[in-house]
Order: structure tokens, then C-alpha cells, then sequence
């Protein structure tokens, strides 16, 4: 059994982990053996007041192996039957592009470190822009994250394929453009734009209904190529092609 308070110890990760040195944020862990074959172990933590988890290895010639393993945030952590590791629960705010990093980086074996989130956060920063009421299922399939998302702005699947500089296959039952994140300037979009593939079968823009969306574009240097845009209203249909300039990155 070990208990510290943590003092001494600071952190810059993204809240609920962000704590300054002379913050205190209680810590216990414990782990407990069980004997037989093969021989495994259950290791429980406990962070703060919001962060819980318990990790199953199983032990596999002088290394002990992940076999299932929850992080809970806010509620108990209860290991279910999903292989790998699970992150679960509620939160009033996550920043994504924050979390970025711990949660793209390799392991010592060199595989990706994927887990499965099922989260409810309140308030979700991506990209700049704010989604509400977020209830979120996502995991890595292979190469590829999958996302079952609903929020007030928008609800569907979405897949990222990180080929190249990456697609966005999107199937929504509604999008609403987000709001852009409080509090933070306007940014110039990324050079480095991914393909995108988005079907919406109701977009609302300012608050007016235009139809179902069909989008295929492609990064070309600092432009989207549109090979397809198609808005379908009850009574008229748009079709166009073109090229989406970014004026924040060419201004003139």
C-alpha cells in the first residue's frame, strides 16, 4: 500500500490531473497477488477526488502484461470485460487538442497507446470550437479511431484514417456549426488540412435548416479541393466543385 499527498509534485496535464507543487492531491495505490497459474495481480488507484482506476496484469515471463484495465472519472472503477484499457465516466470540461500528446504516444513496444473512451463531458474544446452535452464512444480499430458522438451541435459516427495527412469520414444525423471555444483567438487553420468525407442529413447554419450535406474535398497545398458538395432541400438541390481558400493564411 502506498499513500502520499503529492506535495513536492507538480503536473501541467490537462484538470483533473493539473496540480501545482504545493498542491495537495492524495494518492493511494495498492496492489494485491493472486496465487495460482497464471499468476496475475490487481493494482488500485485512487487520484484526487475525481480519478479512480484498477488494472488486471498477468504475468508473462519477467514482465507482467496489461489484460484489462479502467480509469474512471468521477465514478468507480469497475473493470468490465473489454480487453486493454477503458476510460469511462463524466466530465465538465475536456480540451482535446491538450490531451493530444500523453494520449498519441507510442509504448515501449511501439504500438499506439488507444484506449476505449465512453465519456460525458459537458463542455468539449476541439479544434477551436466547443461542443455541449457531449456523450462520447470512441476506440482504435487498427490504424483507425472510431467515434460514436451526440452533442447539441451534432450526432453521428466518425472515423479518422491517419494516412498521409489524414481523412475525416463523418455520417451525421445533424450538424450545427460549433461555436468558436470562449475566451480564445481565432486562429489560422492548419496547413496541414486532412481529406474529408461528410455526409449530414440535416446541416443548420445560423439557425436556418439547408438539407443534407454531401462533402468530399481533399488537401491540396493551403486549399480544400471540393470534388463534391451537394446540398438537397425539400424543394431545390445545390451541386458545386471548387477550391476553399484559407484567407487567414494568404491574406492578399
Amino acid at each position: 500500500l502506498v499513500q502520499s499527498q503529492l506535495v513536492g509534485t507538480a503536473s501541467d496535464l490537462p484538470p483533473p490531473l493539473a496540480k501545482t507543487a504545493l498542491e495537495p492531491m492524495p494518492l493511494t495505490i495498492e496492489r494485491v497477488i493472486s496465487p495460482g497459474s497464471p499468476r496475475t495481480d490487481t493494482i488500485a488507484v485512487s487520484l484526487g477526488r475525481s480519478v479512480n482506476a484498477r488494472i488486471l496484469r498477468r504475468h508473462d515471463g519477467a514482465k507482467y502484461m496489461l489484460e484489462r484495465g479502467v480509469i474512471s472519472l468521477n465514478e468507480p472503477a469497475v473493470l468490465g470485460d473489454h480487453e486493454g484499457l477503458a476510460v469511462t465516466g463524466s466530465l465538465d470540461y475536456v480540451d482535446v487538442d491538450r490531451w493530444r500528446a500523453p494520449f498519441g504516444s507510442k509504448d515501449e513496444t511501439g504500438a499506439s497507446f488507444s484506449p476505449l473512451f465512453d465519456l460525458k463531458v459537458a463542455a468539449l474544446d476541439f479544434g477551436g470550437r466547443r461542443l455541449n452535452d457531449v456523450a462520447l464512444r470512441a476506440e482504435t480499430k487498427g490504424s483507425v479511431l472510431e467515434a460514436n458522438v451526440a452533442a447539441k451541435e451534432l450526432a453521428g459516427e466518425i472515423k479518422w484514417f491517419p494516412e498521409g495527412l489524414g481523412r475525416i469520414e463523418a455520417r451525421l444525423k445533424h450538424f450545427n456549426m460549433p461555436e468558436a471555444t470562449p475566451g480564445r483567438k481565432e486562429e489560422a487553420p492548419p496547413r496541414d488540412l486532412p481529406a474529408l468525407d461528410i455526409v449530414a442529413d440535416k446541416l443548420v447554419l445560423t439557425g436556418n435548416d439547408l438539407g443534407k450535406l454531401e462533402l468530399v474535398a481533399v488537401n491540396k497545398a493551403l486549399d480544400w479541393t471540393i470534388e463534391k458538395l451537394v446540398l438537397t432541400g425539400p424543394e431545390s438541390t445545390l451541386t458545386a466543385k471548387g477550391t476553399w481558400e484559407s484567407w487567414a493564411l494568404r491574406p492578399s
